[in-house]
């Protein structure tokens, strides 16, 4: 069921095409998912798809397993990286950063339309039940004596260079001790958390204070001009301590690393800090394995009733405005080709699901 409304993506900026506020139809979605609502969550998923705000939605839905289901979904963060493949991969074939009216091509492709309906499911269905909340950082978390009666690493563990000796001394100390309560299954979380959101806010302090601050060059996965940012310490730390831990775990985390990097820029670094503390959590607790989907028939018939809900859509299309949408990138494949690149991309996502 094809969607056929004339209106430009612009007309959808703060309005949806049913005529909702954007703000409300987005926040709507995630309230019908933190309630288990499916009927709602599909139709509130499907608002935002005809309305051009699609990559916005995955790009939330995504950020929500870290941010909510955390490890209550333990398989979640490869699940999702292998779904965010398969989606780009798909969105890449449109002109969306070049022609912003592209995007509005997603609307109708049924392999697009069946990924956000299953990822929303997969995440209405997984539990909720531990949620952590950020700690406030206060101007007096900064006094010297405050932060001497905070740390308790007994010594310096880092590996050796992991802070350069150009670098504040203060990163020394608090990246170890982020570094040693990657092993306190007791309350490392906590201890861990806490001085990830310090060192964001003395980094506010310092920039504020000094006009410019920055790291040396880390990070060869992302653009040269983003590797000057403390963030890549943290990453690192994480990266040398999931060497000791199982095959699992290496794998929840390095997915959760590939999502961060992800086509990234300095404005998405905040945006992503969920994937930082989501793989803090798996080296911080004892982490058992859990199917990925806990309920299969709602997630089945979510699918059956998609050109159902589509087609509900169709009595708000307008069709009295002209609009000018280049075509999706052709690209010089035979037919043949073609519909093998299609039937490889249901496959891509048959074996996320059932591998």
């Amino acid at each position: 069921m094809n969607i056929e409304d004339t209106r430009t993506i612009n007309e959808f900026k703060k309005t949806t095409f049913s005529g909702y506020k954007k703000i409300d139809v987005m926040n709507t979605v995630f309230k019908s998912i933190e309630s288990k609502k499916i009927e709602n969550t599909c139709h509130w998923i499907i608002e935002c798809i005809i309305s051009g705000y699609t990559i916005e939605l995955w790009e939330k839905l995504c950020i929500y397993g870290s941010k909510v289901i955390h490890i209550n979904n333990t398989s979640l963060p490869n699940y999702i990286y292998k779904q965010n493949i398969v989606f780009w991969n798909i969105v890449n074939n449109y002109n969306c950063k070049k022609n912003k009216n592209d995007i509005l091509y997603l609307r109708n492709n049924g392999i697009v339309r069946n990924m956000c309906i299953s990822l929303a499911i997969v995440l209405l269905s997984s539990s909720k039940t531990k949620k952590y909340k950020l700690p406030k950082i206060k101007n007096t978390d900064f006094d010297f004596t405050m932060i001497q009666t905070r740390l308790q690493s007994p010594m310096n563990l880092l590996p050796e260079n992991t802070i350069h000796f150009n670098e504040p001394s203060e990163l020394k100390i608090i990246m170890n001790e982020i570094f040693v309560h990657f092993k306190n299954k007791v309350n490392g979380y906590e201890r861990c958390i806490y001085w990830i959101c310090w060192l964001f806010e003395w980094e506010k302090l310092n920039k504020k204070k000094l006009g410019g601050w920055n790291i040396d060059e880390r990070n060869t996965d992302i653009q040269k001009k983003y590797r000057c940012d403390m963030i890549w310490i943290l990453w690192e730390l994480i990266h040398i301590e999931i060497k000791t831990r199982d095959k699992f775990i290496q794998l929840q985390i390095e997915s959760l690393y590939k999502l961060y990097i992800d086509d990234y820029t300095s404005g998405k670094r905040n945006k992503r800090i969920p994937y930082i503390l989501n793989a803090v959590a798996y080296l911080t607790h004892n982490i058992k394995k859990t199917e990925i989907i806990h309920d299969i028939k709602s997630y089945i018939q979510a699918q059956i009733n998609i050109d159902k809900l589509f087609e509900i859509k169709k009595c708000s299309e307008k069709k009295n405005v002209p609009i000018i949408i280049n075509s999706p990138k052709q690209n010089k494949n035979t037919n043949k080709d073609k519909i093998s690149d299609k039937l490889q991309q249901f496959n891509d996502i048959d074996s996320i699901l059932f591998k």
